[in-house]
């Protein structure tokens, strides 16, 4: 046998460095925000909280009522039950009006949203 214990370790290293990912010389960034909820309403003006601010929620026949600390945010619509589930669970990112042609009458549909910030005395609507 003519191979060395050289000859052996240098084969290993390059049969692992082929199974190898390469390195990206790209420099990837990872941002990790307090997860949020967004509201879109009427112009596509979005409006974001943190979860965080959250102080209570409330689910009735009219709708769904956010309070915030510094906002009341009313949702109006029909069949709204899974999206007050998902805020209560803090597992929804965005609720924004839906488009008039989507409106079956069994799905869930946003009519509305307004906002009320409590240290403004204006409710974008």
């Amino acid at each position: 046998m003519s191979n060395s214990a050289d000859d052996i370790l240098s084969s290993l290293k390059g049969s692992l460095k082929d199974q190898l990912p390469e390195k990206s010389s790209e420099t990837k960034t990872h941002e990790a925000g307090a997860p949020s909820i967004t509201f879109v309403v009427t112009g596509g003006w979005q409006h974001s909280f943190p979860y965080s601010y959250l102080r209570s929620s409330r689910h009735t026949k009219d709708g769904i009522t956010v309070k915030t600390s510094d906002a009341i945010i009313t949702v109006k619509g029909a069949h709204l039950e899974s999206i007050y589930s998902f805020v209560r669970r803090q597992k929804i990112s965005e609720i924004a009006i839906s488009p008039k042609q989507e409106n079956t009458g069994k799905q869930t549909f946003v009519e509305s949203i307004s906002i009320h910030y409590i240290d403004e005395e204006i409710t974008y609507e």
